[in-house]
């Protein structure tokens, strides 16, 4: 199955884009700074979804995260 990281899922183009390929039957790994808006929009998506609060503006941060994400991704 195919997989999409989504950075910003918690509102505007995001959310839409994290709707759409989930739609489409992709699975996603969503992340933002709202964790709350983020467990929501995961319960709604129809396929398969990892959630993690992250800020893609900081390095160190998006360092530490990748790694968990891909992996979450392939399952």
């Amino acid at each position: 199955m195919k997989a999409v990281f989504n950075a910003g899922a918690t509102s505007g183009f995001g959310m839409t884009t994290a709707r759409r390929v989930a739609a489409a039957g992709w699975r996603t790994v969503i992340t933002g700074r709202r964790g709350e808006r983020l467990e929501t929009l995961k319960s709604e998506l129809p396929t398969p979804c990892h959630a993690a609060v992250l800020d893609v503006t900081d390095r160190k941060a998006v360092d530490a995260r990748s790694p968990g994400c891909r992996r979450r991704s392939r399952r």
